[in-house]
């Protein structure tokens, strides 16, 4: 399973790279100047902090990454464990429980052809939840430009979503 999941792609959609490079780097690279506090190193970061937000929020986006590529094509070492999390949650949700039909064992031996099946699905529903937290994102810069310049925006901005 560990495998499977370790190689689950990141992708990213042209449109939205330049918004997500205001608070999570997309290359890798190094912090911007002035950004340390509130700037996530990676797009790995980048990815669990939108799904985080989108699961809190209750958000998925069923359209979206129309003009994808692949930022990775596989999971890091430092960043898998977060995300097993992210997929527990979304696999511990009632909902999804219900819409992957994962009631039975019966069920799921009907629904799918092995784990990698599964788990495939379970990523394109991270990917909509991921979604869903970047559109909010999105929504709270158009509101505030300011959004992400303090030092504990991004701390702030996850706090007020969990209280959605």
């Amino acid at each position: 399973m560990d495998s499977i999941i370790f190689g689950h792609s990141l992708y990213i959609d042209k449109e939205y790279e330049s918004f997500i490079n205001k608070f999570s780097s997309t290359t890798g690279s190094d912090f911007p100047k002035g950004k340390m506090g509130n700037y996530l190193t990676s797009w790995y970061e980048g990815y669990i902090y939108c799904l985080m937000i989108g699961l809190n929020i209750n958000s998925r986006h069923y359209k979206g990454f129309e003009n994808k590529h692949q930022k990775m094509p596989n999971w890091s070492n430092q960043n898998i464990n977060q995300y097993k999390y992210c997929i527990a949650r979304v696999i511990g949700r009632e909902d999804i429980i219900n819409e992957l039909e994962l009631n039975s064992r019966e069920k799921i031996l009907e629904n799918y052809n092995g784990l990698s099946e599964l788990l495939k699905k379970v990523k394109e529903i991270c990917d909509q939840f991921a979604l869903g937290g970047l559109h909010y994102l999105r929504k709270e810069y158009d509101n505030d430009s300011t959004l992400f310049d303090d030092p504990f925006a991004l701390s702030t901005i996850y706090e007020n979503a969990s209280k959605s």
